[in-house]
């Protein structure tokens, strides 16, 4: 199976990891970002997939803010990037996401 690479229009959900504390630039702001791993929804973002490790990436059909105000509750803390509307979140977990249950319900499309 042939993996089509994400374009500009798409939207997806992926965790990154950081193994140490980074600078990044995202949209005109510099982030100070912790090690840990960071949750991210929204239209294609080169400065935010390369942030760190990507350890999970699922391509959306359309932007799912419910996902995101699921994942909010969950989260230990959020980071607001970019200007644009709708305004595009960091969610940061000092452990993997991925290994909770309630994280994989939280980012179930169909919730």
């Amino acid at each position: 199976m042939k993996i089509k690479p994400l374009a500009e229009e798409d939207t997806y959900c992926l965790v990154f990891m950081l193994e140490k504390k980074k600078d990044v630039v995202i949209g005109r702001r510099k982030h100070k970002l912790k090690e840990g791993f960071y949750f991210y929804v929204g239209q294609h973002n080169e400065r935010i997939h390369k942030a760190g490790n990507v350890v999970f990436l699922r391509r959306l059909e359309e932007n799912h803010p419910s996902i995101t105000k699921r994942v909010e509750k969950l989260s230990e803390d959020v980071i607001k990037i970019g200007s644009r509307k709708p305004e595009g979140h960091l969610h940061y977990f000092q452990e993997n996401p991925l290994f909770e249950r309630r994280f994989h319900e939280a980012i179930d499309v169909e919730a």
